[in-house]
């Protein structure tokens, strides 16, 4: 079969396509970076977030919340929200709080978990609101653990 398309092919040149005869093929498009290497690089920017001072885990959760605004894989979003928190920042709340409105079921869940670790009565508060709002029954039982995680005397009346 590769013998006949490579000599009856549409381009004339007799030369069959590399990914049919088993040649060196590529998925990777200029430009682009797949969601695997952007996962990686952010669970890089966990573990840098894990050992870092203030002010640069300041800087990572700035970035990380720019990153989550643009990126469209779930799976990225999902390890974004994980990697902001060990960031514990004003901004990382921020974004985690916005987080627990995405789409996506797991980024919701994994915003849950990232607010109980962080704590303080911002995380409270909005773990409160996806308790009391949130559509599915696996986000809200997130919350209601999150909620149980930060120790606030407030989540209580949640």
């Amino acid at each position: 079969m590769a013998a006949t398309v490579a000599s009856s092919g549409c381009s004339g040149t007799g030369a069959a396509p590399q990914w049919l005869t088993g040649g060196p093929t590529s998925d990777i498009v200029p430009g682009l970076v797949p969601p695997a290497d952007r996962i990686e690089a952010v669970r890089a920017m966990a573990q840098q977030a894990q050992r870092a001072g203030s002010a640069e885990r300041q800087q990572l959760a700035a970035q990380l919340s720019a990153v989550y605004g643009e990126e469209e894989s779930a799976l990225a979003r999902e390890e974004i929200v994980r990697a902001l928190s060990f960031c514990k920042t004003p901004a990382a709340v921020e974004t985690l709080r916005a987080a627990l409105k995405d789409d996506s079921q797991a980024v919701r869940i994994a915003a849950c978990q990232a607010l109980g670790r962080i704590g303080g009565p911002e995380a409270s508060q909005g773990l409160g609101e996806v308790l009391a709002s949130d559509v599915d029954l696996d986000v809200r039982l997130a919350a209601a653990k999150a909620l149980g995680r930060t120790g606030d005397p407030a989540a209580i009346a949640a």
